[in-house]
């Protein structure tokens, strides 16, 4: 069952306050780490950091669309090109490379005025909006935003692990957040094959259907199961990952 925008936004919430209260005693060298590679193939971790922000800014830049506009599918709005993707990664490391205030306040800062705005825009999860990429339902919108916050947040674990203690407590990432996204992406795989499955380990589902975990069976029956014993995972190889 889909997450209502009140669930989503709560998430988001509270996966931003972890992240927040995760980050601050790294300050802005990020413990030394902001110019090191991070487990984004391409990317340092200042610049990861500052593509959080990016796209929490998402929701600062929504606005309503006029009366009568037709949303695009989540699917839909997902699925932009690869010229966009580089038009993308470019933008943000211009960003990254031109901030001229503390990495930790520019994501405060994108999240507090994003929060607003996304009061201003109302509760009614089906009112459309006017997003980055084009007319998207609210709830749809949100929901990106959700996933790609807690995505982001996985990247970061990685690139921090073997340097710091990632033990129960310190992680930055926000465990009912993450339950909630390994959900909804496992209700677009249902909802396209008509499978019965079930979240067993939200973290390796989550990157398995978001590409940061390379596809195996092993893996993959790992992080999910059938409903029904008598059930088995499909091969989903063909269809992952899913963004």
């Amino acid at each position: 069952m889909p997450a209502t925008l009140e669930q989503l936004t709560g998430a988001f919430t509270e996966q931003f306050a972890r992240l927040r209260e995760w980050l601050e005693p790294l300050g802005d060298t990020l413990g030394g780490a902001a110019q090191l590679p991070s487990s984004r193939t391409g990317w340092s971790n200042r610049e990861l950091v500052v593509e959080i922000g990016a796209s929490v800014q998402s929701l600062l830049n929504a606005e309503p669309a006029p009366a009568g506009t037709t949303p695009l599918s989540l699917a839909e709005y997902t699925g932009h090109d690869s010229d966009f993707d580089a038009e993308l990664t470019q933008r943000v490391r211009e960003q990254a490379a031109g901030l001229t205030q503390g990495v930790l306040e520019y994501l405060e800062e994108m999240h507090t005025r994003a929060t607003a705005n996304l009061l201003a825009l109302g509760d009614d999860e089906d009112s459309v909006v006017l997003g980055a990429l084009g007319p998207i339902r609210l709830g749809d919108l949100v929901r990106t935003r959700l996933l790609d916050l807690v995505t982001y947040t996985l990247d970061l674990e990685a690139s921090a692990a073997g340097r710091m203690d990632l033990s129960a407590g310190n992680t930055p990432v926000h465990v009912p957040a993450l339950r909630l996204v390994a959900d909804e992406l496992l209700d677009i795989v249902a909802s396209r094959g008509g499978y019965h499955l079930e979240v067993v380990d939200a973290r390796m589902w989550t990157r398995l259907a978001t590409g940061r975990e390379p596809y195996n069976t092993l893996a993959l029956t790992s992080a999910i199961q059938p409903t029904d014993t008598a059930g088995g995972v499909p091969d989903l190889g063909r269809v992952l990952p899913l963004i």
